[in-house]
């Protein structure tokens, strides 16, 4: 129970309520600002109409008994009321023409707060979940805490390692993509960066994952093979693109992998932003390529050219997990499994 502006104590419903009557009432501004074809009025309209969102969020995060039928209500509800606001597709390419600069920082604003509200709606999912499986640890080195997630009978890095070496990366050397997708390694940087007591997995760690969500070894027409349907249940709920067709898109998140998009480094650019995730493994392949794993789409590139050694996750459109080599000098995600007393760390001499 909280405050509301007079100092008396307003429930959760009541909170939940005058929420839903705001953006009721600004779902009204916004139809007049449309019929009025006044661009900046509407768009503003979203914009408050999306931090009432912020606020439905924040009033689950305050609530101890928060329950996922109250998450899933409340995506719903998002959901639906984003689906009124489809002026902001348009009014974005016409301030990006016009060069309004106060407009498209309206626009920036209210791109961050979604994902803001989309990722919170994640984490809240995840620790209702797995809060009796997940654990918690810190790296030393640097201080950071990563979740982790005991799935079959290894714990993994419930998210991608951020720990900076003298190769690594952020996406587009942006810190912020660092935060959220954590940095990009060669396959050298890779075998060493894991925390004490972690190490890089190996082909029969990615196989064993695969597996034991549910996954189907299927093979290839002239070699290899990947994993069908265990994509889907590794990704995170939220981040990721779908392909135009809409088919793809964002997983389950089923066992708490939590995989998220953050791309790789191939060559020379960066690549894949929100549409691919690829970590390495330690298996070699020659002098020149290392094994790495990888779920996503790329339809940038549909005919799937052998430029592209990710290129195997789009056949069933992200719900798999392939397998395919690619140089070591690449920068892709890195996930850390825990060492036991039977298991040598090859990250480690």
């Amino acid at each position: 129970m909280s405050e509301g502006p007079d100092g008396t104590a307003v429930t959760a419903a009541e909170k939940s309520a005058r929420i839903d009557a705001a953006v009721e009432a600004l779902q009204g501004r916004l139809m007049e600002a449309m019929y009025a074809l006044d661009l900046k009025l509407a768009l503003n309209t979203v914009a408050a109409i999306v931090e009432e969102f912020c606020r439905m969020v924040e009033a689950l995060k305050e609530d101890p008994g928060v329950t996922e039928e109250a998450i899933a209500a409340t995506v719903e509800k998002i959901s639906r009321g984003m689906e009124k606001t489809a002026i902001i597709n348009e009014a974005s390419e016409i301030i990006a023409m016009e060069g309004d600069a106060e407009m498209w920082a309206v626009i920036e604003t209210m791109s961050e707060r979604m994902g803001y509200i989309w990722d919170t709606l994640a984490e809240l999912r995840y620790k209702l979940r797995h809060a009796s499986a997940a654990v918690t640890f810190t790296d030393q080195r640097d201080g950071k805490t990563y979740r982790a997630m005991k799935i079959g009978s290894l714990t993994w890095m419930a998210e991608n390692l951020n720990f900076e070496t003298e190769r690594s990366r952020c996406h587009g050397d942006n810190e912020k993509n660092c935060q959220k997708y954590g940095r990009l390694y060669d396959w050298d940087d890779a075998m060493k960066a894991c925390p004490k007591g972690w190490r890089l997995p190996s082909e029969k760690d990615w196989d064993n994952l695969a597996r034991v969500v549910g996954g189907k070894r299927k093979s290839y027409q002239f070699g290899g093979y990947y994993w069908e349907f265990a994509g889907k249940k590794l990704k995170s709920e939220s981040g990721w693109e779908s392909d135009r067709d809409g088919s793809g898109g964002n997983g389950t998140d089923k066992f708490g992998f939590s995989a998220r998009p953050g791309g790789a480094y191939h060559g020379d650019s960066f690549t894949g932003y929100g549409k691919f995730g690829s970590w390495w493994s330690t298996g070699e392949d020659s002098t020149n390529c290392a094994w790495k794993r990888s779920m996503g789409i790329d339809y940038d590139n549909p005919q799937g050219d052998a430029i592209c050694a990710w290129k195997w996750s789009i056949d069933f459109y992200s719900d798999n997990v392939s397998r395919s080599n690619v140089p070591k000098a690449y920068l892709l995600s890195l996930r850390c499994v825990e060492c036991s007393a039977a298991i040598h760390n090859p990250s480690r001499p």
